[in-house]
């Protein structure tokens, strides 16, 4: 099967739209899903200690949403439930929060989560997960960070090595069955929204940056 993700849209409608319609040039897609972070928080971090909530709109823009999409949990909606008192919610956007999932195990291969929950590593000009004590499946696709960045992770002698593959936008990339994969499929938050085109039969995965 043929599957479109994307992920951490941050509210930015005009970039979803630019992406949905790209994935519609492309035959057979069986499903799309979204990562986490569909939604932008308004309240800073650094305002979280003394947050004191007013109105809904002071903490997120309420007037949209993904139809058909199944969504995973990012800290953006953990926050939105952490920031807004329960009876102030809309009931069928809170029943939307509170039965996103953490995590989805698509294909006796795949696991889709946000991101979130890893510890991380960085790099010179990238940050990759670190030390992840559950994978669940061999091949992990997340979000969070905005980077497209893939890594082959190989253990030798008790110790894991990670490879940095290189991407080419819109090249299939062939997925070795046999190794385990940490897979970022980018943003749709800045200038270049990204989505991820994963092909179960051929094993294959296809960065798409739209410019």
């Amino acid at each position: 099967m043929r599957y479109a993700f994307i992920t951490d849209i941050h509210g930015k409608r005009n970039n979803l739209e630019k992406v949905l319609e790209h994935i519609q040039t492309f035959s057979s897609i069986h499903e799309i899903i979204c990562l986490g972070d569909v939604f932008e928080v308004k309240v800073p971090k650094k305002d979280l200690k003394d947050f004191q909530f007013q109105s809904i709109e002071q903490v997120v823009d309420l007037d949209w949403e993904l139809k058909g999409i199944r969504v995973i949990k990012g800290n953006q909606e953990e926050r939105i439930l952490s920031l807004i008192p329960e009876k102030e919610i809309p009931i069928d956007f809170y029943n939307f929060l509170i039965h996103m999932p953490l995590d989805i195990y698509l294909t006796p291969m795949v696991r889709l989560t946000h991101g979130h929950t890893f510890d991380w590593t960085e790099g010179e000009d990238y940050w990759r997960p670190n030390h992840i004590h559950y994978w669940g499946r061999p091949w992990i696709f997340y979000g969070h960070n905005h980077q497209n960045v893939l890594f082959e992770v190989q253990e030798k002698e008790n110790h894991l090595y990670y490879e940095r593959k290189r991407i080419i936008n819109g090249e299939p990339i062939t997925l070795d069955a046999a190794s385990r994969y940490l897979i970022n499929i980018g943003d749709m938050k800045y200038d270049h929204p990204s989505w991820m085109l994963l092909d179960t039969l051929e094993n294959q995965i296809t960065y798409n940056i739209l410019y």
